[in-house]
């Protein structure tokens, strides 16, 4: 069966200002490439193993090969930071705080089932390293794509409707509108046009059954036009990453057909029967 690797990185040695460049190869065979853009922070990265390269074996090689590492003794230079000793041999790449293994069935998702996406929420494990280390009120975009993964427990054969619960856009009065496109399994299913106001909102989409059985497992990507930071937004005066919107939890309904009786209104304002 499949695996999945939850790598926890800290830092990133980052000293000439570009990103940090990682494969990551299981028995020589790449299975993903990271980039880290900045130095510190927490990021929570996800790959899968696949089975057929697990098979049969008592142990594998799980690589992560650098790209580009950094002289540990070009930083001291720069930095003005003192060694013990003539220099510093070594090329720094990332600091690996853990890593832990686990089967696929940490991602499964039954429809109705509500994922909550805060620090002791179950979502975090469907996230990759594309949104922000969770903390009590979700979690945020980081960048211009940020992706779920979910292995659906059965077959769908109906429609289903996504709820999004967004709980803040990075807007402002300068910056009103935040444009999101959103895909599953690649399909591109709704545009979303966020803002002006912070207020949470529930975001719905409509999902044909056939694009969720386009693969496994389902894979539910949000393209972020125009990221901003919390520094160019005026929220901080330090922090510059790239945020879109904050992702609190998440749904998917059956879609249930309904019967309309002649004579019956139709309320189509918030909260109605529409």
């Amino acid at each position: 069966d499949d695996l999945i690797v939850y790598v926890r990185i800290t830092e990133a040695f980052i000293v000439d200002g570009d990103p940090i460049r990682v494969q990551v190869l299981l028995e020589g065979e790449q299975l993903a490439r990271w980039s880290l853009p900045a130095r510190y922070g927490i990021r929570r990265h996800r790959v899968m193993l696949p089975g057929r390269l697990l098979a049969g074996k008592l142990a594998c090689q799980l690589a992560f090969c650098i790209e580009n590492p950094q002289s540990a003794q070009l930083h001291h230079t720069l930095t003005g930071e003192q060694f013990i000793g003539n220099n510093d041999p070594r090329e720094l790449g990332i600091k690996v705080q853990c890593i832990t293994f686990t089967g696929t069935d940490r991602l499964l998702y039954a429809l109705c089932k509500v994922l909550d996406f805060t620090e002791k929420g179950g979502g975090v494990f469907h996230i990759d390293e594309d949104w922000t280390q969770p903390d009590n009120l979700g979690t945020w975009t980081l960048g211009t794509d940020a992706h779920l993964v979910l292995y659906l427990s059965e077959p769908v054969e109906t429609p289903v409707i996504a709820k999004f619960s967004v709980t803040d856009v990075a807007v402002n009065e300068a910056h009103p509108y935040l444009d999101v496109s959103v895909a599953f399994n690649g399909q591109t299913m709704a545009e979303w046009r966020l803002g002006p106001n912070r207020i949470p909102s529930e975001q719905k989409v409509l999902v044909p059954a056939h694009i969720l059985r386009l693969k496994e497992p389902l894979s539910i990507s949000f393209h972020i036009a125009e990221p901003r930071s919390p520094m160019q937004l005026n929220w901080s005066d330090g922090d510059t990453r790239p945020l879109g919107f904050r992702l609190t939890a998440f749904r998917m309904d059956p879609v249930v057909t309904p019967k309309y009786r002649l004579g019956e209104v139709i309320d189509f304002t918030a909260g109605g029967n529409a």
